[in-house]
């Protein structure tokens, strides 16, 4: 059927079979049922195929406008809908199947429930939009802007998605071995689920969602990429890159087998936790930013590394870190309760620095920086244990409550310790030229309240001692017991050894006075010095916490709670000796 103008197929039930040709400068096929098999519609301007259900099966439908429209079933099978300027599918239930070929300067195929199978949509611009849609083995391609949109959107089984411009866009989105590329590409939904699957842009790549999960092998890459959930961001067994910036932000964030490179590197929990589990954290050019509102757990197996700064911080919440290696020009660990590092090491090329609002607990890690380690609990305890700190200049370490340092050596030119509470050192090495540490703060061995009527209560004549001479720091010497020197164990020195009751004498002691010592009272002897309070401390502490335990002063003081002066009257080996046995 061939006109100069109009060439026109009408009916109700309209079949156009075996090589028929509808040829004009406009050409049509319209009925309410439609049928065009192995035929041909060709137009030099429009061509359309038109009906309620239409089937065109290994058919051509061409012109400068290629349409094939049905208000309720359309079925393009085997055949190519092309166009100069719009080749347009429609329908409500639409199937674009067996290498189908939409082409056109706009190519599009719209309806309710949209199904693209082993087909091409190739433009300019090209479309494929509905309800719900699932392209499966196919191309959505175009020179300029490639959009696949709905509410429930499927990208399945080695489809790709490419133009300067992608979009995907649904209610609930899933990319699955499938590919979306281009030079900016966004995918974006609700609920969006990308596996075994590549979104690749030479300049922007953008997954967001409300609830977004990238899994399986995928991989998401750009110049700048971004990776952002309104609720929960998971990647598993995953890889994203951005040449300049990455960007992983969700209300929780959980990041497990996880690779990230990129020239800077954001990963934030901004309502929630940042979980971090064998993963590696790679900012080539500057800073790795890692953060989580109500807390940050790193786990085994990961690795953070930045050309520049690496920050973990948590605003609200603590910092849990375990065998963990990260590494940065500065390291910076901020948390507004706890700080725990296990089994991992930490190494800032310049400065590392931990600041907790409550307490750091360290165990078997390494710390290393080429210029200072910082180590603040602001309102709670420092404790460091079996673990190796060394800094080329400074290491600096306050616990407002307390500070325990147990098994650890510390190598650094300066190393200072500093805590308002207790002071416990265990077995440590400490390899500088100037070591500071702190008075023993013996507040934990006030004397409390009921304290004298518990001493008379077992019979102990310690009362009336503390309230007359220690007050008064008059020196008196009264042996405790008549224990000999314990010169076999080595470690210990009789209680009633001429020696320490010499030194505590000159100083204003007994051994009876030193065990009940008011704590504030030796801060305000103004005439000792800071040695002889700090050693003090020690003596006084022990025999407190002795007197309390077994209702008297010990027949035997170790070497570690006596000032070297002592040890060196005590015999001539003493002094060495006693370094050995420090902290045991």
């Amino acid at each position: 059927v061939t006109a100069t103008e109009e060439a026109k197929v009408n009916g109700t039930n309209v079949s156009v079979t075996n090589n028929s040709n509808i040829a004009g400068n406009n050409a049509e096929v319209n009925g309410t049922n439609v049928t065009l098999d192995n035929s041909t519609v060709n137009a030099t301007e429009n061509a359309t195929v038109n009906g309620i259900n239409v089937l065109v099966v290994n058919s051509t439908v061409n012109g400068t406008n290629a349409t094939v429209d049905g208000s309720s079933n359309v079925s393009v099978d085997g055949s190519n809908v092309t166009a100069t300027e719009n080749a347009t599918v429609n329908g409500t239930n639409v199937s674009v199947t067996n290498n189908s070929n939409i082409s056109g300067n706009n190519a599009s195929v719209n309806g309710t429930n949209v199904t693209v199978s082993d087909s091409v949509v190739n433009g300019t611009n090209a479309t494929v939009s509905g309800k719900d849609v699932n392209v499966t083995g196919s191309n959505v391609t175009a020179t300029d802007t490639a959009t696949v949109t709905g509410d429930n959107v499927s990208i399945t089984n080695n489809s790709n998605i490419s133009g300067n411009n992608v979009s995907v866009n649904g209610t609930n989105v899933t990319i699955a071995d499938s590919i979306a590329n281009g030079t900016n590409v966004t995918v974006s939904g609700k609920e969006v689920n990308v596996t075994g699957s590549n979104v690749t842009a030479t300049d922007t790549a953008t997954v967001t969602g409300d609830n977004v999960s990238i899994t399986n092998n995928s991989n998401i890459s750009g110049n700048n990429t971004t990776v952002a959930a309104n609720n929960n961001l998971t990647v598993e067994n995953s890889t994203t890159i951005g040449n300049e910036t990455v960007d992983i932000t969700g209300a929780n964030v959980t990041l497990d087998n996880y690779t990230a490179a990129g020239g800077n590197i954001t990963v934030n929990a901004t309502n929630g936790t940042t979980n971090i589990y064998n993963s590696t954290i790679n900012a080539t050019i500057g800073n790795a930013n890692i953060s989580g509102t109500e807390g940050v757990n790193i786990g085994n197996g990961t690795n953070i590394s930045a050309a520049e700064e690496v920050v973990v911080d948590s605003v609200n919440g603590s910092i849990n870190i375990t065998g963990t290696n990260i590494t940065g020009n500065n390291v910076t660990l901020t948390a507004a309760e706890n700080i725990t590092t296990v089994n991992s090491n930490i190494s800032g090329r310049t400065n590392v620095n931990l600041t907790a609002g409550d307490s750091v607990i360290i165990t078997n890690s390494t710390y290393n920086a080429g210029e200072n380690i910082t180590v603040i609990a602001t309102n709670g305890s420092v404790a460091i244990s079996d673990s190796n700190f060394t800094s080329g200049n400074n290491t600096y370490i306050s616990g407002n409550t307390a500070v325990e340092l147990s098994g650890t050596t510390f190598t650094s030119i300066n190393i200072t310790v500093e805590t308002d509470g207790s002071f416990i050192n265990n077995n440590n090495v400490y390899n500088a030229t100037n070591v500071h540490l702190p008075i023993v703060n013996i507040t934990s061995e006030t004397v409390l309240d009921d304290y004298g009527t518990w001493l008379q209560d077992t019979g102990l004549d310690f009362y009336d001692t503390y309230t007359d001479e220690v007050r008064q720091f008059e020196p008196q010497i009264i042996a405790s017991s008549d224990v000999k020197y314990m010169e076999a164990q080595g470690i210990y020195v009789a209680a009633n050894n001429p020696s320490v009751n010499k030194y505590l004498a000159n100083r204003g002691f007994t051994l009876q006075t030193c065990a009940v010592i008011d704590p504030e009272q030796l801060k305000q002897r103004f005439d000792l010095s800071e040695q002889d309070k700090f050693d003090l401390s020690k003596i006084c502490a022990y025999l407190n916490e002795q007197l309390r335990q077994n209702g008297k002063i010990p027949d035997a003081l170790p070497k570690a709670v006596l000032p070297n002066e002592v040890l060196a009257l005590v015999d001539g080996k003493a002094s060495q000796s006693a370094t050995n046995s420090l902290g045991e």
